[in-house]
C-alpha cells in the first residue's frame, strides 16, 4: 500500500492523478480533505489530519509499504518530515520517495537546500530505500509572475543573463508515480530536468510567440525583488529562503546538462511551449 502526502499541492496533486491514471489505489494524510479533488477522494482512502500529528500519522501508516514524501517549504520543515520518516520506519515501510532539490548537497549553504539534504541524509539511516527526486526549476514557478505578463507584459525575475533548466511538476510526478508503482524498489540521488539550459530572454519569447504579444524579460534588482516578497510574505525565513536560492540560480547553478526526467518516466518531457499553451488562461489578461 502507497502513502501519499501532499496532494493538494502541485506535485502530491499530480502524483496522485497519476496513480489513478495506473488504477493504483493509494491513501493520503490531507489536513483539508475538501480540496482533494472528486475524482482522486471517491477512489481513494482519505485520511483527515495534520502530518505533525502522531496519533493520525501512526493510523495512516499501518500497512503502507511506499510513501511519497512532499511538505511546503519552511523554516521547520526538516523537523517535520524527520518525525514523518521516523514514524514510517517504526511502521515497516521500505521506501520513500522524497521530493527534494536539486541544489542538495554536503556543501550547499542555501536553507531550502540544506534542509532537503538533512532530511535525505536522515532518510538514508532508517528506511531501507530512500529515492531523491531532485528536480530543476519548476515551469509552475513563472504562475508567481503571471501578473506583471498580463497588466505589463513583461517578465521580471532577479536572475540577470543566467540561463535555468526546467521542468513541469508534472512530470516530476509521473516519475513518483512510476518509482512508486515498479516491481522493484529504488533509491538514491535523482537530478532531473526537463528542458534547458534556456536563458531568460528565450523564456520571455517563448511566451511572446505562445500568448501572441510581446513579453520582455526585466533583470529585477536582488533589492527589488526582497521588497515584493515582503508585500506578499509575511514569513521572515521563507523570503530569504527564496532570496538566497535566487542568488544561487543567477551564479549558475541550474545552467547544467541534467539528466533528462523521460530517462525515468520513459515519455518526452514537457516542453516550456507545451506548458505555456495548457496554461494560456493564467497569463492572458
Amino acid at each position: 500500500m502507497i502513502l501519499l502526502t501532499g496532494v493538494t499541492g502541485n506535485v502530491g496533486g499530480a502524483t496522485a492523478a497519476e496513480l489513478n491514471k495506473k488504477g493504483i489505489r493509494f491513501r493520503a494524510v490531507v489536513r483539508t480533505p475538501d480540496k482533494v479533488k472528486p475524482d482522486i477522494s471517491m477512489q481513494n482512502e482519505i485520511i483527515p489530519g495534520d502530518l505533525a500529528d502522531v496519533s493520525v500519522m501512526r493510523q495512516a501508516l499501518q500497512g503502507i509499504d511506499r510513501m511519497l514524501l512532499v511538505t511546503p517549504n519552511g523554516e521547520q520543515q526538516a523537523v517535520l518530515e524527520k518525525s514523518v520518516v521516523d514514524l514510517a520506519a517504526s511502521a515497516g515501510v521500505q521506501q520513500v520517495v522524497k521530493i527534494s532539490s536539486i541544489e542538495a548537497s554536503s556543501t550547499v549553504e542555501a536553507p531550502v537546500a540544506k534542509l532537503h539534504y538533512e532530511v535525505e541524509q536522515h532518510i538514508k539511516s532508517v528506511i531501507p530505500y530512500g529515492a531523491f527526486l531532485r528536480g530543476t526549476f519548476y515551469m509552475q514557478t513563472l504562475f508567481t509572475m503571471a501578473q506583471p505578463v498580463k497588466t505589463a507584459n513583461v517578465l521580471p525575475l532577479p536572475l540577470g543573463d543566467t540561463r535555468i533548466c526546467m521542468m513541469d511538476v508534472r512530470d516530476l510526478a509521473k516519475a513518483a508515480a512510476s518509482m512508486l508503482s515498479d516491481d522493484q524498489y529504488c533509491s538514491g540521488e535523482y537530478p532531473i530536468s526537463g528542458v534547458g539550459p534556456i536563458s531568460l530572454p528565450d523564456i520571455a519569447a517563448t511566451m511572446s510567440t505562445v500568448l501572441g504579444r510581446e513579453i520582455k524579460y526585466i533583470d529585477m534588482p536582488d533589492e527589488a525583488y526582497r521588497e515584493t516578497l515582503d508585500k506578499v510574505l509575511d514569513d521572515k525565513w521563507r523570503v530569504n529562503a527564496i532570496c538566497t536560492l535566487f542568488q544561487e540560480i543567477k551564479a549558475g547553478a541550474l545552467d547544467h546538462d541534467f539528466p533528462n526526467i523521460s530517462g525515468i518516466t520513459g515519455e518526452e518531457a514537457i516542453s516550456l511551449e507545451q506548458f505555456l499553451q495548457d496554461h494560456k488562461d493564467v497569463f492572458n489578461p
